[in-house]
């Protein structure tokens, strides 16, 4: 009994999502964190038939999904390990299917029964295409990076750095993963990335996976590493020797899919572009590997698998040819697997120079993907990028001035190329293979201005994606944290000097009980004693001088006022 009730109290205890790694002889953590996801949505989700609400009853079925897994953790020194896994994915099965219900007045993903959250996130990545905003993301973001002096940094648990966010001050709004390390963990074990994607999501950016997978015999995704040769993608469809082993893949991305939730509970909206750069000879499901039809079969087969059969509802489905082998616009529907297959039109591109011509091919390249978007009623975006110029082997940020000349001059010189959702670089994996600066990096200044162009968007300046369809344009959250004006009901006047505030009332004024009006800084928000104050109405006793704190919009600045009444005789100060 005592066992159980440690147990029981660890589990409660680790409440947040960065406390999920507890381990005693059998883990709980998957379980655990299944419950506290149905909680959540639970309380969050509104049943009805208006719009984004869920069918009546739907918070009585999670509520008995709920009691179901807490009578199993009750008898948690009685159960095999697969048994409590098993019980969690049944939970965050159960949940999946809850907001598969929800009510949506127009669904345009591959997805009919696509949660709310995704759909969202995709209209909204179109209406900020449309007003010409893209997102700036980064592969393995707050993963690992380069410190100031060359060393490599590795994330601590936190998810709280990024290289990005060393040179400019901010994360960037989207994040990439790559599902390799989910494939290549046993089914319900869950990777180090998780916590780093729940954690960008609940900061309010947008995930993204790709997927290096590995091929069954030799454990490469590298065409030159298969040995012997064999059609990897023929052997991992349906009928072929190794499709079981792509079913087991599926299954452990399934569940990692299902059971990254947001802090109310939802499933986050993922991005996924499988089989990417297909169109090129280097990976063992590119052109020369495999027909046509196997590549759109395979693709078709895996969204099916996912969508149908596995009931995971949180994935906007990628297509993402290397701009390099096309030609032509026409080549690069070549190897299409459909619109009823494909959510988003992507393009990966990596330069070796910054010529002229060179910047046409991207320029042109984009431009092409947004109108087949256009005619498809898709997105489009650029998946994968970087400056990789050198032929040694070394992939590094070299070109001079690549963030503002290359890429955003480029883009922006082309009303159809300016229309991408959003440009994804890759990682810092080290100084001689990194694709976006890093402190005291060469080109941290050139990438400080592409970050201060309205056009690319960064974190510190998402709007919500999730809850609605958007309105406006986003903006960088204001960095001000100045009163104008303070006064109270029965005060002459006031100075304001610095971080120095003086109210004066005539010599007999009361000054125990005052709600002073007040104007500060738009967006800003005003706290005593962490109390959150409102003008007119947060009632405070200035017999003593009383500390206002001014937290700017963007949640980072912050300045101390210290407000001192005095009582004078006539009104002979100016107001300020």
């Amino acid at each position: 009994m005592e066992k159980i009730l440690f147990t029981l109290t660890l589990l409660w205890a680790y409440s947040s999502y960065g406390s999920d790694y507890y381990v005693s002889p059998t883990d709980t953590t998957n379980l655990s964190r299944a419950i506290r996801s149905a909680i959540s949505l639970k309380n969050h989700i509104k049943e009805g038939i208006g719009e984004g609400e869920y069918p009546n009853g739907s918070k009585e079925i999670i509520q008995k999904s709920i009691n179901s897994a807490k009578v199993l953790l009750a008898k948690v020194s009685s159960l095999e390990q697969k048994q409590l896994d098993s019980a969690a994915y049944s939970v965050a099965d159960k949940l999946v299917l809850i907001e598969a219900s929800v009510k949506l007045s127009d669904n345009p993903l591959v997805d009919s029964k696509a949660t709310k959250e995704t759909v969202y996130l995709y209209k909204n990545l179109g209406k900020l295409s449309s007003n010409h905003n893209y997102l700036f993301g980064m592969h393995d973001a707050t993963a690992y990076g380069i410190n100031a002096d060359s060393t490599n940094w590795h994330d601590d648990g936190t998810g709280e750095k990024s290289d990005v966010k060393e040179v400019t001050g901010s994360h960037p709004a989207l994040f990439s993963e790559d599902v390799s390390e989910i494939a290549s963990e046993e089914l319900y074990e869950i990777p180090d990335n998780f916590n780093q994607m729940v954690k960008a999501y609940n900061w309010g950016g947008v995930v993204t996976f790709c997927w290096h997978m590995r091929d069954p015999v030799n454990n490469t995704f590298y065409w030159n590493e298969i040995k012997p040769e064999y059609n990897v993608v023929k052997s991992i469809s349906p009928g072929g020797k190794h499709h079981e082993w792509y079913k087991d893949n599926l299954n452990k991305l399934a569940f990692y899919m299902k059971s990254l939730r947001g802090r109310n509970g939802e499933a986050v909206p993922v991005i996924f572009r499988p089989f990417h750069e297909h169109n090129g000879s280097w990976f063992w499901w590119g052109k020369p590997h495999a027909s046509t039809e196997e590549y759109n079969d395979i693709w078709k087969f895996t969204v099916r698998y996912l969508r149908d059969t596995l009931n995971v509802h949180n994935l906007i489905y990628a297509y993402s040819p290397d701009l390099g082998p096309i030609q032509k616009k026409s080549d690069y529907m070549e190897i299409y697997p459909g619109d009823d297959y494909v959510d988003m039109f992507g393009v990966d591109y990596y330069f070796g120079d910054s010529t002229a011509a060179t910047r046409e091919k991207f320029q042109q390249g984009l431009a092409g993907i947004v109108e087949y978007a256009d005619e498809r009623g898709k997105i489009a975006a650029l998946t994968e990028f970087g400056d990789r110029l050198n032929d040694d082997g070394t992939d590094m940020l070299e070109i001079d001035n690549f963030y503002t000349q290359t890429i955003l001059n480029t883009i922006q010189a082309s009303p159809k190329a300016s229309r991408i959702a959003f440009l994804a670089t890759w990682r810092n994996g080290h100084t001689k293979h990194h694709f976006a600066p890093y402190p005291r990096h060469k080109e941290a200044d050139d990438f400080v201005r592409f970050y201060e162009d309205t056009a690319a968007v960064f974190l510190d300046e998402m709007v919500n994606m999730y809850d609605g369809v958007i309105t406006g344009k986003p903006r960088r959250l204001s960095d001000v944290t100045e009163i104008y004006s303070f006064r109270t009901s029965n005060s002459d006047s006031t100075t304001i000097n610095d971080n120095a505030i003086v109210v004066y009332a005539p010599k007999g004024a009361k000054l125990k009980k005052l709600a002073p009006v007040f104007k500060v800084a738009d967006g800003a928000t005003v706290r005593v004693n962490g109390v959150v104050q409102q003008s007119g109405e947060t009632v405070h006793s200035f017999k003593k001088p009383v500390t206002y704190t001014v937290i700017a919009e963007n949640g980072k600045e912050a300045r101390e006022y210290t407000v001192v009444a005095k009582k004078v005789k006539s009104s002979t100060y100016i107001n300020k």
